[in-house]
C-alpha cells in the first residue's frame, strides 16, 4: 500500500528551494544522459527476458531508493509516500498507447511477472484514466529514435511526479547505450538527486545478475 506522511515544512531543509521554485511557471528540469546497456542487454537475451519488463524493475527499485523521488506537493503540502509504482505507456496495435501501471516490489521474479501479466490486461481493455497519480512516477518510451533531450506537458494536479523517458539505444564503440531522459520538479529536486538516479541506475545494470529469475 501506498502510505504517505506530511513532512513538516519547519524543519525540512529544501523549504527555500521549495517556495521559491513552486512559484515559477515552469517549475520542472530536464535533462538526458547515455546510459550503458551492454551488459544488461547481454543478460536480458541470455535469459529470455523482455527488454522493458527488465529495465522498468531497475527504474522502480532506484527510484524508491531516492526519498526525494518519493515527495509529492499535494494542495500546498510536501509528502512523502512510503513507495511508489511506475506508470508506463504501453502501445496498441493500432500504434495508440494505453496508461499502464504495476505495484513496486523488491522481488524481481514478482515485479516482472506483474508487469506482463498488466500490460497484457490493456491490450484488451485500454486505460486512458489521468486521475491523481502522485502514488506514482512515469516512464514513457520512444523506442523509434535516440534523443539528446526530451519535455513533457507540465500538468500542475502531478506536477511532482519524475518521469523518465527511455529512448532507441545505438550501438557506440562496441559498446550499447541508450538515451534515458529524466524530468524532475526543481522544488523538491535538484542535479544532485538527478546525478544520484543515474550513478544507482548505471551500477544496476553494470551488475545484471538479479535478472536471473
Amino acid at each position: 500500500m501506498n502510505t504517505r506522511q506530511e513532512i513538516d515544512l519547519s524543519t525540512y531543509k529544501r523549504r527555500g528551494m521549495l517556495e521559491i521554485f513552486s512559484k515559477k511557471l515552469i517549475p520542472f528540469v530536464s535533462t538526458s544522459s547515455n546510459i550503458d546497456i551492454t551488459r544488461f542487454r547481454k543478460s536480458v537475451k541470455e535469459n529470455n527476458l523482455r527488454f522493458f519488463a527488465s529495465i522498468c524493475f531497475a527504474l522502480s527499485k532506484v527510484a524508491n531508493e531516492i526519498p526525494q523521488f518519493r515527495h509529492r506537493i499535494i494542495d500546498n503540502k510536501l509528502y512523502e509516500y512510503s513507495s511508489i509504482d511506475p506508470g508506463y505507456t504501453v502501445l496498441l496495435p493500432d500504434n495508440e498507447f494505453s496508461f499502464c501501471s504495476t505495484k513496486h516490489s523488491t522481488d524481481f521474479p514478482t515485479f516482472y511477472a506483474n508487469v506482463l501479466k498488466d500490460t497484457r490486461d490493456v491490450l484488451s481493455d485500454k486505460d486512458e484514466s489521468n486521475g491523481d497519480n502522485n502514488h506514482q512516477f512515469y516512464i514513457t518510451s520512444v523506442p523509434w529514435f535516440s534523443f539528446t533531450s526530451l519535455t513533457h506537458p507540465y500538468d500542475p494536479v502531478n506536477g511532482t511526479i519524475p518521469i523518465i523517458a527511455l529512448g532507441k539505444y545505438f550501438e557506440e564503440n562496441g559498446s550499447y547505450k541508450m538515451p534515458v531522459g529524466l524530468q524532475i520538479h526543481h522544488g523538491v529536486m535538484d542535479g544532485y538527486h538527478m546525478g544520484l538516479f543515474y550513478e544507482k541506475l548505471q551500477k544496476m545494470l553494470d551488475e545484471p545478475s538479479w535478472l536471473i529469475k
